[in-house]
């Protein structure tokens, strides 16, 4: 896993601090996050410290579990998604 850039644990960031840290990369983390919210509009989104040496990290999920994390970089992010083994096997079957 990789350090956040988000690495002051005292300040939760905001919406202006993710727009200077990813620069042209924040459109793509919107359009990600409009999109799960279109598919669960009573999805819940919220930045959290799971290991504090990786600092915040955001995360959108609905009453059971996370539906993705993202991790921010200076630049960039990484997406992360969790499966069960039914949706595994879904996603093994379909044509992604």
């Amino acid at each position: 896993m990789d350090t956040s850039c988000f690495t002051d644990l005292s300040n939760m960031p905001d919406n202006n601090d993710l727009k200077v840290a990813l620069e042209e990369m924040y459109q793509h983390w919107m359009e990600i996050r409009k999109f799960v919210f279109e598919k669960y509009p009573a999805a819940i989104e919220e930045w959290h410290v799971a290991v504090k040496k990786f600092g915040w990290n955001y995360r959108i999920k609905d009453r059971k579990r996370a539906i993705v994390y993202l991790s921010p970089q200076n630049g960039y992010f990484t997406a992360t998604f969790v499966f069960g083994q039914k949706a595994t096997d879904q996603i093994i079957a379909g044509q992604i």
